[in-house]
């Protein structure tokens, strides 16, 4: 399901690698497929038991995996996977909404209320832009794993 997200690519240098922030029951998931389809050996003398991944090796390129906190918030959203390219992303500054800088204390605006120091804020109006969607994608309903 993700090996078409590698047909194009934003940035050539990472064009095989994708992020894919997951819910909690997605990575569960995503983990039980990896045990259910490898295989693995215990070696004597470890102090941890266990497989844990976070990076998945695919023939065409490699997720890394990140629970995202936000996908946990609801029990629907915890078995989604959004998968991206960075590099496709860039910010899209609102049409007329310039970057605004609003200054306060010795150097800056004539009343400062009061305040003994000096500071500012800068005040900008952006969007996201996706220059590359078919790099990206959203995978919904993992809630088992099937042994292949």
């Amino acid at each position: 399901m993700i090996d078409p997200l590698f047909d194009v690519a934003t940035d050539p240098k990472t064009s095989n690698e994708r992020i894919a922030y997951v819910g909690g029951k997605a990575l569960i998931v995503i983990n039980n497929i990896g045990r259910l389809n490898g295989t693995y050996n215990l070696v004597d003398g470890q102090t941890n038991y266990g497989l844990r991944f976070k990076t998945m090796t695919l023939s065409r390129g490699t997720i890394r995996l990140i629970e995202h906190p936000l996908l946990n918030t609801n029990p629907t959203w915890a078995r989604n996977m959004i998968v991206v390219e960075p590099s496709s992303f860039d910010l899209a500054y609102l049409g007329g909404r310039k970057t605004m800088s609003q200054e306060y204390g010795v150097t800056g605006t004539p009343v400062d209320n009061g305040i003994d120091a000096v500071g500012g804020t800068l005040t900008t109006e952006v969007t996201t832009e996706i220059k590359n969607p078919a790099a990206n994608g959203y995978f919904t309903g993992f809630t088992a794993a099937a042994e292949g």
